[in-house]
């Protein structure tokens, strides 16, 4: 998905362990934004 955002020629890692990483980042800033948004809703 964020492939087809940025393109594919400047969308790209260098190891298998730099995009492990970016996923466990990306998820964590989900999760934390998420978390946000549903305190908002229910107070």
């Amino acid at each position: 998905m964020t492939s087809s955002l940025v393109g594919t020629s400047n969308f790209g890692f260098s190891s298998f362990g730099a995009s492990l990483l970016v996923a466990v980042i990306m998820s964590v800033v989900n999760m934390i934004v998420t978390d946000h948004n549903m305190r908002k809703y229910i107070e």
